[in-house]
């Protein structure tokens, strides 16, 4: 997801600038596809057993890499070559940012709950489980964003740079259809229960706080990154590692 993250912004950023309203967009609309995947996964896991859940983690990330394989025709050749004048107005340009990443981000906004259900056993175990899952991708996320712009960029350009997450992505959507037999059926999950409505104070009211605060967290890490990276290019300069040029 790193790897397209940065090679995709060095893309789009062709369409609307470098500067720090632009990166913002392109941060918010990657991070917006990120979230609303990561429900639609939520409520997609519920419905299935661990089995199912691990062979649509494994369709994901098939579909993932398929979308990045043709990214580069979509994004550079497509949308900058040949529509570019669609950029010209920033509402536009908005909007067209957030269309071009809502569905590949969706995708893989959804892999964790799905992935989280295959191998979460029982109770006693899922806070464990789903703490090493977000961990391994929160460091995996790290490496690609070092790996894209120091190596993959350099070397390779920005099209097999992207082809490389791509072959990632199709050999992680196997590997976890090989694994499926090793995971025991079992009958789907029952139903949870939902939160109602309650007179206030109970646990609809606290779980609402939980969700406020923690929603607030991650408005303030994202503003900070956007924050942050401005600083970092004012010291550093601009070029990602020297990267070299798109190349068409």
């Amino acid at each position: 997801a790193l790897v397209y993250q940065v090679a995709w912004q060095r893309i789009l950023a062709l369409h609307t600038g470098v500067g720090v309203y632009s990166v913002a967009l392109i941060v918010s609309a990657f991070m917006a596809g990120l979230g609303l995947g990561s429900h639609l996964g939520g409520l997609l896991s519920r419905r299935l057993d661990r089995v199912r859940a691990l062979q649509a983690f494994a369709l994901l990330e098939l579909g993932v890499g398929l979308f990045a394989a043709s990214s580069a025709w979509l994004y550079y050749d497509l949308l900058y070559v040949r529509g570019g004048a669609l950029y010209a107005v920033p509402w536009c340009a908005a909007l067209l940012h957030f269309a071009a990443l809502l569905p590949p981000t969706t995708l893989m906004g959804m892999s964790l709950p799905l992935v989280a259900r295959a191998m979460v056993r029982d109770g006693a175990s899922a806070a464990r489980t789903l703490g090493l899952l977000y961990g391994l991708n929160v460091v995996g996320a790290a490496l690609g964003a070092w790996l894209a712009p120091w190596l993959l960029i350099r070397e390779l350009g920005l099209r097999h740079a992207i082809l490389v997450g791509a072959v990632a992505n199709v050999a992680a959507g196997l590997g976890a259809l090989a694994l499926r037999r090793r995971v025991p059926e079992e009958s789907p999950p029952a139903s949870l229960p939902t939160p109602g409505p309650d007179d206030g104070g109970g646990e609809g009211a606290s779980l609402r706080l939980w969700l406020g605060l923690y929603a607030l967290s991650g408005f303030c890490a994202l503003a900070l990154e956007v924050l942050w990276t401005r600083c970092q290019v004012v010291t550093a300069g601009r070029s990602t590692a020297g990267a070299r040029v798109y190349d068409a």
